[in-house]
């Protein structure tokens, strides 16, 4: 039910479209096949580069939703960054330490070695 109004609302919208509506969409859809035309080689070129020039023709004219959008992403963005700087941290942290036993493990293992080679030399 939720869809079939979304549906329809967007449907009575492009039926009266405010003035110069096309034309905006128009320029924002061309700058994202500028941007595929300039995004050759890597696939993340190919999907950053028309979603960035969409992005910038979009906030040429939608100059007040961007500014929010930034805002918003921003913020996650800083939000997402620092839970991947946590958890890489306590990951490393982690290994770390199996390395430090293990290490100290074996040279435990490599000094009882060495201990029982000198009781050997000793008693011959």
């Amino acid at each position: 039910m939720l869809l079939l109004n979304f549906i329809l609302e967007g449907c009575e919208f492009l039926k009266n479209p405010p003035p110069g509506f096309y034309p905006r969409l128009g320029v924002i859809g061309f700058a994202g096949v500028i941007g595929l035309f300039l995004s050759r080689g890597s696939k993340i070129k190919r999907l950053v580069y028309p979603i960035g020039f969409m992005g910038i023709g979009a906030s040429l004219y939608y100059p007040q939703q961007a500014v929010t959008i930034a805002k918003v992403t921003g913020s996650q963005l800083y939000d997402w960054s620092l839970q991947a700087y946590i958890t890489i941290e306590s990951l490393w942290k982690e290994s770390t330490k199996k390395k430090r036993s293990a290490k100290a493990s074996n040279k435990g293992d490599a000094d009882r070695d060495k201990t029982v080679k000198v009781q050997e030399g000793s008693s011959d």
